[in-house]
């Protein structure tokens, strides 16, 4: 146990001791009140006619229902002090990146040239690319310099040599460029992807571009297109074919941001990654033992009022997670879902595989997606 690390996860659940003191000054005005005789008799006879029990236990429904009260507070409120390692796990989106290096990339009506301020996006839209991405560049013919890989690094080397230089012929063909990025999708059995066209226009054939983009859009992707001057309209159109965003280059990080702001409706495989999460273990379940314990004492006259009271604290209102208690030994479905909340119910369909019945117990969002994700239900899911 490190006790450097200790620490409440709901403190606020404290704050129910404060009742403690109340409820134990009212048992103590009560104890000594003697009620309506106080109407009809006089104090000093008073006195005389008081017979008290004498008995040494007198105290102990007190004294126990202090310890289920505060045990209560405290397993509500969530000890901790150990860290449980999850694996992350992310639904990948690949980008293919299309970018026009064409004589017409040369024009310096956006400052320093076309082609420039393209490299400069391109390396904004890789930092903030999420899965793996592929680059296209293309003026007569489309060539694929790097095909999908999870490390954006290898792109970004080749930033400062990409310009018109480099590209045979004086043709500007984007739909074939397109159809090449669709290729690196296919290829890499992307179920979500896009295509970011990066130019100044629709190319030689424009009517080709457009149904390119339509191809894509056919096979469940989109085409997000970034303006770097020249045919704006013609730009927008393409986005629109393509079911995609159209930014206009911007001074600032808007363009790129909006390029990648569209939310994809279909979902790829899930995939582990290298990262790991903490999840702080909820050591308070533990403690409802003690309630549970004290809970034949109900029984007794005169204590069934306050263990209700107690009972209602311990189980009415605790925050549940699919990882926390579940009381052991019971072997019936039916008996021992009494003992658990509907997360940990949920939580033991889920590890069973199924995943459609723990979609329907959850009570946490982010756990019944999980279950909906697994059952196939995507639309749920995603909402």
């Amino acid at each position: 146990m490190n006790l450097d690390s200790f620490h409440f996860l709901r403190p606020g659940w404290l704050l129910a001791l404060a009742a403690l003191v109340i409820l134990f000054w009212i048992a103590h005005r009560d104890r000594r009140s003697t009620g309506a005789w106080e109407r009809v008799c006089d104090a000093p006879l008073l006195r005389q006619l008081r017979v008290d029990s004498g008995i040494p236990g007198s105290r102990a429904p007190l004294a126990l229902f202090a310890l289920g009260w505060i045990t209560a507070c405290i397993a509500l409120a969530g000890p901790t002090w150990e860290r449980l390692p999850q694996p992350a796990f992310q639904a990948p989106t690949q980008t293919a990146v299309v970018l026009n290096l064409s004589d017409s990339m040369r024009a310096r009506d956006v400052k320093p040239s076309r082609v420039e301020r393209a490299r400069y996006e391109l390396a904004d839209l890789l930092d903030r690319v999420d899965g793996a991405a592929g680059l296209v560049i293309y003026a007569e013919e489309p060539y694929a310099v790097t095909p999908l890989t999870d490390d954006p690094d290898v792109i970004a080397e080749l930033l400062p040599i990409l310009n018109p230089d480099l590209m045979p012929g004086r043709g500007s063909r984007l739909d074939r460029a397109i159809d090449e990025g669709r290729t690196l999708l296919s290829r890499a059995g992307a179920q979500a992807g896009r295509i970011v066209v990066i130019g100044d226009g629709l190319g030689d054939r424009p009517n080709a571009a457009l149904e390119a983009a339509g191809r894509v859009s056919g096979d469940g992707h989109h085409v997000a297109v970034l303006g770097i001057g020249g045919d704006t309209a013609g730009l927008e159109r393409l986005a629109r074919a393509g079911g995609g965003p159209f930014a206009q280059l911007a001074a600032d990080d808007a363009d790129v941001e909006q390029l990648l702001s569209r939310r994809l409706e279909h979902f790829g495989k899930l995939e582990e990654t290298d990262v790991r999460t903490d999840v702080w273990r909820d050591i308070g379940g533990w403690l409802v033992f003690v309630p549970l314990l004290l809970a034949p004492f109900a029984f007794r006259r005169g204590w069934a009022a306050g263990l209700v009271l107690l009972g209602s604290l311990a189980f009415g209102s605790a925050p549940a997670s699919a990882s926390g208690f579940a009381a052991p030994g019971f072997a019936a479905p039916g008996f021992a879902d009494w003992w658990s909340r509907p997360d940990q119910q949920g939580a033991r369909a889920f590890e069973e595989g199924k995943y459609a019945e723990a979609a329907t117990l959850f009570e946490d969002a982010a756990w019944r997606a999980t279950a909906q994700y697994r059952a196939g239900d995507y639309t749920g899911a995603a909402e």
